[in-house]
């Protein structure tokens, strides 16, 4: 069975909360499927799903240009879908991490100068609007 695409998961999620759905079972072939549970929260608030981004690549983490002094974000800050959050460095060339949501970012996973692998995760962020 392949991985599940979170992006598929978070729209199945937002369209059960739209629709007012508190449980969505899929089912492919036989013994093969995937149940989704809202928690009844009986009108209370409910704590947002966090979105981690993954690394798009290797190379060592940096939360700035190495020619800017500022980060590109910090915890509690607001981006955009595409936003430059990080930089991957290998040698000379520098990879950008793009959120891939407009949200607030709630954590920074991986530490500065830390060598990162592919799909490492580096941040977590509270989508908008979920």
């Amino acid at each position: 069975m392949s991985k599940p695409d979170t992006e598929q998961l978070d729209r199945l999620i937002e369209w059960m909360r739209e629709g007012g759905f508190q449980r969505l079972t899929y089912s492919k072939g036989k013994g093969k499927s995937i149940t989704l549970a809202l928690p009844d929260t009986g009108g209370a608030a409910v704590a947002r799903p966090l979105r981690t981004i993954l690394s798009p690549g290797m190379g060592i983490f940096t939360l700035r240009h190495p020619v800017a002094a500022a980060p590109y974000v910090g915890v509690g800050q607001k981006v955009a879908a595409g936003e430059v959050v990080a930089l991957l460095a290998v040698g000379p060339v520098l990879t950008a991490v793009e959120s891939p949501c407009d949200g607030v970012v709630r954590r920074v996973l991986a530490e500065e100068g830390a060598v990162i692998g592919y799909e490492d995760p580096l941040f977590e962020i509270e989508p908008a609007g979920v």
